[in-house]
């Protein structure tokens, strides 16, 4: 990947990439957004909920966030979800 290109999405969670080139990410940040659980999540995006609850922690530290709702609101400010 080239300096400057985007992420193609999957799983970086512990890549420097911004959230937003991160589809990994950006989708569970809409889903937390839309009220779901860990575990719920996890069913709908395939994933084991142990790697949800790591996504969601790198959420946080990313977003400067203490609590999901927070980093939603900050999300949302930022431009990264609707």
């Amino acid at each position: 990947m080239k300096k400057g290109e985007a992420h193609p999405g999957g799983y970086c969670f512990h890549k420097p990439w911004p959230i937003s080139e991160c589809k990994a990410l950006v989708d569970v940040l809409r889903l937390a957004a839309d009220g779901k659980t860990t575990y719920e999540i996890a069913v709908i995006l395939g994933r084991t909920p142990k790697t949800v609850n790591a996504q969601r922690f790198q959420l946080l530290k990313k977003l400067d966030a203490h609590t999901m709702a927070q980093a939603v609101a900050k999300a949302m400010r930022q431009g990264i979800i609707q």
